[in-house]
């Protein structure tokens, strides 16, 4: 009898399920969970143990740093940036030596007009055509050359030249009246009224007064 008890015995330990003993509050036994390099425990359930691997993050992540360019854009082809002291706005042309060309060239293309030369450059007035500066004011630099010319009927007729502090000349050619009662304004430098063809009512020269000559050629009076 005594080995039926022993035997009984040892065979119910072996068919013993230990899954259903929880913790000593009531509580179901802890999961674990196989990760290839241990197992974890769930929080959720009961204490336990294991080595629970805990993951690592593998994506990129950006600093917020701009790292775009600070230049301008790229010039297109052929281009190039403007050199300093570039052609004033108010001239038709500018040359290699700078000086500013203004031209009215037309019947009564600049007639009745206020045209002033950039301050900065010496300057070439070109009237060509009948009446094409008449009854205009023409205001020169400052410190540069002058140059006005008058081409056809009645070109310069009653203009009124302000000669600056450079040099200053009024050409009068082609015809009669070209420059017809133009009022002729010098400044402290040199100035002179030139004519190909005597007029048929000269230029007026207003002289400044002081040591540089201002004068009209003979011919423009004949």
């Amino acid at each position: 009898m005594r080995g039926i008890a022993i035997t009984g015995l040892l065979l119910a330990a072996c068919n013993f399920d230990a899954s259903g003993i929880g913790s000593e509050t009531g509580d179901p036994p802890p999961t674990t969970t196989s990760t290839g390099t241990g197992t974890s425990t769930d929080p959720s359930s009961g204490s336990g143990s294991g080595t629970g691997a805990t993951g690592s993050a593998t994506g990129t992540s950006t600093t917020g740093v701009d790292t775009g360019s600070t230049t301008e854009a790229p010039l297109r082809c052929g281009a190039a940036l403007e050199p300093p002291g570039s052609c004033d706005p108010g001239c038709t042309e500018c040359d290699d030596d700078g000086v500013c060309t203004i031209d009215c060239v037309g019947d009564q293309s600049c007639d009745m007009q206020q045209i002033t030369c950039p301050p900065d450059r010496p300057c070439f007035v070109q009237c060509a055509g009948p009446h094409a500066c008449e009854q205009s004011t023409i205001t020169c630099p400052i410190g540069h050359d002058c140059r006005i010319q008058c081409f056809g009927d009645q070109a310069c007729r009653q203009m009124d030249v302000q000669c600056g502090d450079g040099p200053c000349t009024l050409e009068c050619n082609t015809d009669g009246a070209s420059c017809a009662d133009t009022q002729f304004y010098c400044g402290p430098n040199e100035g002179r009224i030139i004519c190909n063809t005597p007029q048929d009512d000269p230029p007026m020269v207003h002289e400044r007064g002081g040591e540089c000559s201002c004068t009209m050629v003979e011919l423009c009076s004949q």
